[in-house]
């Protein structure tokens, strides 16, 4: 499954250092969502896998970023999520 990040007010959050709570079910519920519909993806040329960003202010206001090694595996990435 492809992995997920996140950054919220500029800080990077770790899933499992979190308390449990609202917040923190959020953000797995979105890493679940992402995973099933991304799935696991591999660029082609450069075997490399890319990861999705999830940043902003608060866990409400989140914009995602798709890192990855080319444009074609990031384009493969967007693909499945439209």
């Amino acid at each position: 499954m492809i992995d997920v990040q996140f950054e919220l007010a500029g800080r990077k959050i770790s899933l499992e250092g979190m308390h449990p709570g609202l917040q923190r079910s959020m953000l797995a519920t979105i890493r679940e969502a992402l995973g099933e519909r991304v799935g696991d993806v591999e660029c082609p040329h450069h075997h490399s896998s890319p990861h999705i960003l999830c940043k902003g202010p608060n866990v409400v206001e989140l914009s995602m970023e798709i890192c990855g090694c080319c444009d074609q595996v990031i384009d493969r990435v967007e693909s499945r999520l439209h």
